[in-house]
């Protein structure tokens, strides 16, 4: 049985310890869950569960099972957060990979960039587990490994020791690699995440796909006796026969894209080439198929014909070469709102190489049910970087994706790649469209192309922009008319800046103005800004444009100016979303942060 949450809080059945005092103990399961805290039974390192993950139960108990994405147990930040030994240490745990990648953490808090080696991890590479230790003797890792791979979906039993002259590796129970190569205390870099479930340093994130039982910690080096004592209190799962789940070629998604009253678009992507099949139906079982021709590995299928305002449930269907049929799970979408509805929109930008806050934000956001996502560029740090679509974009976001369309514009980070093209799926050209959701009509266009006002884009805009008879009028877009951002546009602090934003998007402002735009979201600086509505370059309260800065789903944080702008109604520095609520001619807006919090709101009426 699974099932998917938010928080997981740990319980941990204290055992008698012989040698050795431990310093941390969890124990994964779903018992006693509050507010996403992890509880260290035995000490301070009580952690937050980020991303995603599943709890499963079998014969022995409960566990953690972990995406490799996003999913991990975040105990805070070395040398702020909790006690971590200093002269010897054991690092004790009962895993599960059930796929192996370059490196896989289980948990750490190291630096590995360069010759820059620090600190300490526990995890497996390309199938072998390792205890890697850095002392002050040889000040660099020395990744201890076994000699032989584990077998997938296996439970063992790992423990790294490090006593200050000896460096050891066990697997249930034995000695399987050791080392004098350390020597002195355990020498810890300047800054760390503490961090269970991924390989995680300032320039990597290498997820545990896999399952986590128990981890520990002690603040002394066990013994072989009372490594092989505490195997034999762990063994039955160790017997379990191997659980590697059906193998299935869907690698990717589904996830939804450009949804209307009467149609929906579905993606997902498999490892090999393979056919296409949605089925589809307002109730179970589904009695609605629809298949695009040939096989590929990016399988695109959009449903037509569909009811307004409906709910529908969906899987996708595959069978590749060897005619094997991968199915996905069972999910829902719902087709657009009737005209005179209510409904709701989230608005998130930047999401860029951070899958864990992302992870976190497109969970609070589903949390919320909107009925769509708009999303104002930066999708992925390196457009042409495929990975980053896939790992550090779609697999985070699976939850909500998986049942809320996403409409994206691309940013500067986004390259204008093929990639772009490949993974979102919007009415051509794509890097420029309009849709229409109940009373209101949405206009996203690409800043990273030509705005002036002989433009092609321009002109698509005005022309689009004065057609439009909807209640309310929003643009898309990725960089800033209006920003209070301390050094993208000039040095605040040394010398002086732009007045407003990006000086490219000066002919907007106008054009905004007189197609009397309601709200203007935009992203590119990594953090929140609304302005007052502005028109003519005053503050205008009853006619004028709120310019809305939303770059805040994972891109690094940046700061304002150390002035306030002239223009400036609220600025907030922390990782964000937006929600919308409109009904009729009332709009509320809802600024929420990475934890929930809700630090900013407005509400405009016609």
């Amino acid at each position: 049985m699974s099932r998917t949450y938010r928080c997981v809080v740990v319980w941990a059945l204290l055992l008698v310890v012989t040698a050795g005092a431990q310093v941390s103990h969890w124990q994964f399961g779903k018992t006693h869950c509050t507010d996403g805290v992890v509880a260290d039974r035995i000490g301070d390192a009580h952690g937050r569960l980020e991303g995603r993950a599943r709890f499963f139960a079998d014969a022995i108990g409960e566990y953690l099972e972990l995406d490799g994405a996003s999913g991990v147990v975040h105990l805070g930040r070395y040398p702020d957060g909790p006690r971590l030994p200093v002269e010897r240490i054991s690092v004790e745990a009962l895993a599960r990979f059930r796929q192996f990648g370059d490196y896989a953490g289980v948990i750490g808090a190291f630096q590995d960039n360069g010759d820059y080696e620090r600190g300490w991890v526990l995890g497996a590479r390309r199938g072998r587990p390792f205890f890697a230790v850095a002392s002050e003797g040889a000040k660099s890792l020395t990744y201890l490994q076994t000699a032989k791979s584990v077998e997938a979906g296996k439970w063992y039993h790992l423990v790294g020791t490090y006593d200050g002259k000896v460096h050891r590796l066990f697997v249930n129970g034995q000695l399987a690699n050791e080392s004098t190569v350390q020597q002195g205390k355990i020498l810890y870099p300047s800054h760390a995440w503490y961090t269970i479930g991924a390989y995680r340093d300032d320039n990597e994130f290498d997820g545990m796909v896999g399952s986590l039982r128990m981890v520990a910690v002690y603040d002394e080096a066990l013994g072989a006796d009372r490594v092989r004592s505490r195997f034999e209190e762990v063994r039955a799962s160790t017997e379990l026969p191997a659980e590697v789940a059906a193998p299935s070629i869907i690698s990717v998604g589904p996830y939804l894209q450009y949804a209307t009253k009467t149609g929906i678009t579905i993606l997902w992507e498999t490892s090999q080439k393979a056919t296409s099949v949605v089925e589809f139906g307002e109730q179970t079982p589904l009695t609605n198929s629809v298949s695009a021709a040939g096989d590929r590995d990016l399988h695109e299928v959009r449903l037509e014909n569909l009811k307004p305002q409906t709910n529908y449930f969906y899987r996708v269907v595959s069978v590749g070469p060897d005619g094997a049929e991968s199915i996905s799970d069972l999910y829902t979408f719902q087709t657009a709102v009737e005209d005179g509805a209510a409904f709701a929109f989230a608005g998130v930008s930047d999401t860029q190489n951070n899958p864990p806050v992302w992870g976190r934000i497109s969970q609070l956001v589903f949390r919320e049910r909107p009925n769509f996502v708009i999303h104002a560029g930066d999708i992925v740090g390196t457009g042409s970087r495929r990975h980053e679509w896939t790992d550090e974009f779609l697999k985070p976001a699976h939850e909500l994706m998986s049942r809320v369309p996403i409409f994206a514009i691309p940013g500067n980070h986004d390259q204008d790649d093929a990639n772009y093209y490949r993974y979102i799926s919007n009415p051509a050209p794509e890097y420029r469209y309009t849709f229409i959701y109940g009373n209101a009509q949405f206009f996203l266009i690409d800043t990273n192309r030509s705005v002036a006002p002989d433009s092609e884009q321009y002109e698509w805009l005005e022309q689009e922009l004065a057609r439009s008879t909807a209640t309310w009028k929003f643009t898309v877009h990725h960089h800033p008319p209006y920003t209070s951002d301390e050094n993208d546009y000039g040095d605040t602090w040394k010398g002086r800046s732009s007045p407003r934003g990006d000086l490219r998007l000066r002919p907007l402002i106008g054009l905004y103005e007189r197609a009397n735009v309601d709200i203007c979201f935009f992203g590119h600086i990594h953090d929140y800004e609304r302005t007052w509505p502005l028109r003519n370059d005053k503050v205008d309260p009853h006619d004028g444009v709120i310019y809305l800065q939303i770059g805040g789903a994972g891109g690094g944080l940046e700061n304002y100016a150390p002035t306030r702008s002239w223009f400036t109604a609220k600025v907030h520095r922390d990782h964000h979303f937006v929600l919308v609520n409109i009904f009729d001619k009332t709009l509320q807006l809802q600024a929420i942060d990475q934890n929930g919090v809700l630090f900013d709101q407005i509400t405009l009426q016609k």
